[in-house]
């Protein structure tokens, strides 16, 4: 998550540098959307793990990371990336 937050905060820099109020399709947005996920499923994760969470937070956690074909699918989900909104992997996962 960190590396995709340096990369988004790189973007959105040249873009103000050499694209300034200039209107044109950016990809930035999908990516923020990206870096929302990822940070939630981690927080969800650690809030499984921790055990001074409250209810509220045990609702949304994980205990376990998920495989590799959950996680990408939950990533790159076509709406969810597209237009949004952002939702936790719990329900995802009850939707899929």
């Amino acid at each position: 998550a960190g590396v995709a937050l340096l990369y988004l905060s790189c973007m959105h820099l040249h873009r103000q540098l050499t694209d300034y109020l200039v209107l044109k399709v950016e990809v930035s947005w999908t990516l923020m959307i990206v870096i929302q996920k990822l940070h939630t499923l981690a927080f969800n994760y650690y809030d499984g793990n921790c055990e001074s969470a409250t209810d509220e937070q045990k609702a949304l956690s994980i205990e376990k990371l998920p495989s590799l074909l959950e996680f990408f699918s939950f990533l790159l989900f076509p709406p969810g990336v597209l237009i949004g909104p952002r939702v936790e992997f719990t329900d995802y996962m009850k939707f899929a």
